[in-house]
């Protein structure tokens, strides 16, 4: 690819990239097209794009291209660890002429061990901070023009993405505290509602627990249905002590 081609190309994905950003609303799904762009459009292949999860310092991948579950879930770093790691703890860009000859590379994802290639990880930077970086590889050797080349655009999309990379960072964050919180809600109400003469819990009995919880302390006629042995009996003995310790 001579350099006009590569200018043509480079700008197609921008608008690919830029169009994307605009009328994408999943964002995850947004960060799997860009990978997917760059290595259809340019040739870059086993991209991974990693977020480092809130009040951490380890950086996780979120998005891959050419990774198995398995591999993406190993995909793990501290700050200063790695390649990815010295990017995230550094807030400068890495290039790997050759990663079989870098200690530095991981190969945590256990996927291309033995395989030449150069490796390109930049930071993705909100507002001065590193809250993610972007990688990929080139197969093959690669002189360092067109490295240099390959970092300078990759840097491009990193700012093009940083704004929607961060308001992923933010939604992953609200939503495990939103399970964290409706954990610690459902054991409470476990807690509170489960009698000492019934067992179980699962979701169908926690709602049993919460029925007889609701009715138990009003003057309500209450009509227990079930099969013989589902314990029928021992709802309306909870119900009865219940209305005498009123």
């Amino acid at each position: 690819m001579n350099d006009e081609q590569r200018a043509r190309t480079e700008l197609a994905v921008i608008y690919r990239i830029s169009q994307a950003l605009v009328h994408r609303q999943d964002l995850a799904s947004l960060l799997q097209d860009v990978l997917d762009v760059m290595e259809i459009e340019m040739g870059m292949s086993y991209g991974t794009l990693t977020l480092r999860r809130q009040d951490t310092d380890i950086f996780v991948i979120e998005a891959s291209r050419g990774l198995t579950k398995e591999e993406k879930e190993r995909g793990q770093y501290k700050l200063g660890e790695g390649i990815t790691g010295t990017v995230a703890e550094s807030g400068k860009p890495e290039v790997v002429p050759d990663i079989n000859r870098d200690a530095r590379f991981l190969h945590r994802s256990r996927s291309r061990q033995g395989v030449r290639g150069a490796f390109i990880c930049v930071p993705i930077l909100h507002h001065g901070q590193v809250v993610g970086t972007m990688s990929v590889e080139r197969p093959g050797a690669q002189d360092e023009g067109m490295l240099r080349a390959d970092l300078n655009f990759l840097t491009l999309i990193s700012n093009l993405l940083a704004e929607a990379v961060a308001s992923i960072r933010e939604e992953l964050s609200e939503r495990a505290s939103l399970k964290a919180e409706n954990e610690q809600l459902r054991r409470q109400l476990g807690d509170r509602y489960q009698p000492n003469n019934l067992v179980g819990n699962s979701k169908g009995m926690r709602m049993v627990y919460e029925q007889i919880a609701q009715v138990a302390n009003s003057n309500a006629t209450v009509l227990i249905r079930g099969e013989s042995g589902t314990g029928k009996e021992l709802v309306a003995q909870i119900g009865r002590a219940s209305c005498r310790e009123r």
